[in-house]
């Protein structure tokens, strides 16, 4: 498929819609039931992710080519490759994120939720034996600043 755009950037979102668009229509063709509107969602964010990972790899190649061309580095190419390269990770990420928030959702209990029983030991007992206590702490998964501002 060739596309032509004013601009890389311009290219890059008639790709992305094409790609969207076309994960649509493939997943309207499988005339899933009304009851996993989920697992169609998923499966579009899924066809999402292949979509951007694609994109990634053609950029990558292009910031390789642009940085050992034979005249030396070109600069201009690889500020443009970069910054298209910046916009589809940032991309990948929010997918990758809507698509985790579809799992757990799907799976009220996913394993890395599942409390982790404390030993306490019971000084009351004279043999000493531990028992496992009720309460479990809630581990919580911190994200970086540059994530939390996307």
């Amino acid at each position: 498929m060739y596309l032509r755009a004013p601009s890389p950037q311009d290219r890059q979102k008639w790709l992305v819609a094409l790609g969207s668009a076309k994960a649509c229509v493939d997943s309207k063709e499988l005339k899933v039931p009304p009851t996993l509107e989920d697992a169609n969602s998923l499966s579009h964010k899924k066809s999402e992710l292949r979509l951007y990972c694609d994109l990634m790899m053609q950029q990558v190649h292009a910031v390789k080519s642009a940085a050992n061309a034979e005249d030396g580095p070109e600069i201009q190419k690889i500020d443009d490759a970069t910054s298209l390269l910046t916009a589809t990770c940032d991309t990948f990420i929010r997918t990758l994120e809507d698509i985790m928030k579809l799992t757990t959702t799907a799976a009220t209990n996913a394993p890395y939720e599942m409390p982790i029983p404390n030993l306490v030991i019971n000084k009351n007992n004279s043999s000493n034996k531990s028992q496992l206590s009720n309460k479990a702490p809630r581990q919580s998964i911190s994200r970086s600043l540059s994530q939390e501002n996307r």
